[in-house]
């Protein structure tokens, strides 16, 4: 699938073990890799590259916390950084990442990160969306509803959807007619913690993908739970701290 400006286009996997990490990921999602020289590697989905997996500390001594963070495609890097500033957001300097691209670090008005990058000599992620393994939907947990999908209908153009659910409403955003992504209020139920955006990772069968990570060393934060006419989802979090979670087909019985 070919990314274009507003879509979600690029993975980072930030870890303290990027090797222990790597083998995690194949257990529980067929992920394959590519090594970047002196950085990291590429993630493969099906042979095709969907993201990065690096060390989460820098050679001048900065260390991050384990985490995923997402880029989205913009056509010009500078204006969008600009732009997102005017928002309210935060856009360090446009850096150049060799011939490939250029990447902004940001962040929306809550905090919640998500970089900007512009292709040069190289294309984004190329993998399938329905492909096992595939990142393919992301998540943003927002105080403000309202706010934040202002904010991104501004930056990005997205449009929004409500969706009814039995306790809250879950707002499903879209981007040239398609549903991209979603923004989740803060539950009283929730623990305290930042706003962030979450990826979901297709896979063929969350149960499967619940065991094999636990096998592998994983934890489970979220139990595997059927949504009606949406499907079957677990949250996992990786030996070495990195949180994500898995989704697979909706199951017949909840058609």
């Amino acid at each position: 699938m070919h990314r274009t400006p507003g879509d979600f286009c690029w993975i980072n996997v930030i870890t303290p073990d990027p090797d222990g990490d790597r083998a995690f990921f194949t257990a529980v999602l067929d992920w394959r890799y590519a090594e970047i020289p002196g950085m990291g590697w590429r993630i493969l989905v099906d042979g095709k590259q969907a993201g990065g997996i690096f060390p989460n500390h820098t050679p001048d001594g900065r260390v991050f916390p384990p985490g995923i963070g997402v880029m989205v495609q913009v056509a010009d890097a500078t204006a969008s950084a600009e732009r997102m500033r005017a928002l309210g957001g935060r856009a360090a300097p446009p850096m150049a990442i060799g011939p490939n691209g250029i990447m902004v670090d940001a962040a929306d008005p809550d905090g919640a990160g998500i970089d900007l990058w512009q292709s040069g000599a190289e294309a984004s992620a190329q993998h399938d969306l329905t492909a096992h393994g595939a990142p393919f939907w992301y998540e943003l947990v927002s105080h403000d509803v309202a706010r934040s999908a202002a904010f991104y209908h501004e930056l990005f153009g997205w449009t929004t959807v409500p969706q009814p659910m039995p306790d809250f409403t879950y707002t499903v955003l879209q981007h040239a007619g398609r549903s991209i992504a979603g923004i989740m209020p803060y539950l009283p139920h929730m623990p305290s913690f930042p706003p962030f955006w979450a990826t979901y990772m297709q896979v063929r069968d969350v149960d499967a993908a619940v065991a094999a990570a636990v096998q592998a060393g994983g934890t489970i934060c979220m139990d595997a739970t059927e949504l009606p006419t949406v499907g079957r989802l677990a949250g996992i979090v990786s030996p070495r701290g990195v949180m994500f979670y898995v989704m697979g087909p909706q199951p017949t019985a909840i058609a």
